[in-house]
């Protein structure tokens, strides 16, 4: 009897052993738990550095800017035809513009970017001429006429079609306010008046 009892019990514990080994290494091939693996920090989206303008700004004393606004009105209109002509490219339009301009220049940026759009060529500067100039202002401030010649640009879609309209002027008067900010020429405002011809 006792030779029998002992048979079983014996093999009652290798069933035992058995099935935990069975439960074990099952559940070792189908643990939910995620294996451990290497932490990855989710890094933040790197930062564009907006590239500089193309022309510096003109840090001319308001005393001494004299008659022809040349300069200082020719950084904000090559870098406006740089934004254009390639709008993946961001660029510190803030060097060049404040206010209302900086604005018009962003949002000009975008709808570029957005569209697909380019600007082939550039407009000229063909005259400059400041109009008022208040050296003792706070910041001081100027405002220039300056006129733009636009014959030698179109506008393109993404497939290569001009958007320009066949009756665009060619030359267009523009009035430029400027303030100088930490010893910089930046364009506040830009205006184009009907009442001007150049």
């Amino acid at each position: 009897m006792k030779r029998s009892v002992l048979i079983g019990v014996g093999v009652a514990i290798a069933v035992a052993i058995v099935v935990v080994l069975v439960i074990v290494f099952s559940q070792g091939g189908n643990d939910a738990s995620p294996s451990p693996t290497a932490s990855v920090s989710p890094s933040a989206t790197p930062s564009v550095t907006p590239s500089p303008v193309p022309t510096p700004p003109s840090t001319a004393a308001p005393e001494v800017v004299g008659d022809d606004g040349t300069s200082l009105v020719l950084p904000f209109v090559v870098a406006e035809s740089a934004m254009r002509e390639d709008p993946d490219v961001p660029l510190a339009l803030e060097e060049v513009a404040t206010g209302s301009a900086l604005e018009d220049l962003t949002v000009s940026a975008i709808e570029f970017a957005e569209n697909g759009m380019i600007q082939i060529g550039s407009p000229v500067v063909v005259s400059a001429t400041v109009t008022e100039i208040d050296a003792a202002a706070t910041p001081p401030t100027t405002k220039i006429l300056a006129c733009l010649d636009y014959s030698g640009v179109d506008i393109q879609s993404p497939d290569g079609e001009s958007l320009k309209a066949d009756d665009a002027p060619e030359r267009v008067p523009t009035i430029l306010t400027l303030v100088q900010l930490e010893g910089r020429w930046l364009v506040s405002a830009r205006t184009f008046p009907e009442e001007a011809t150049c």
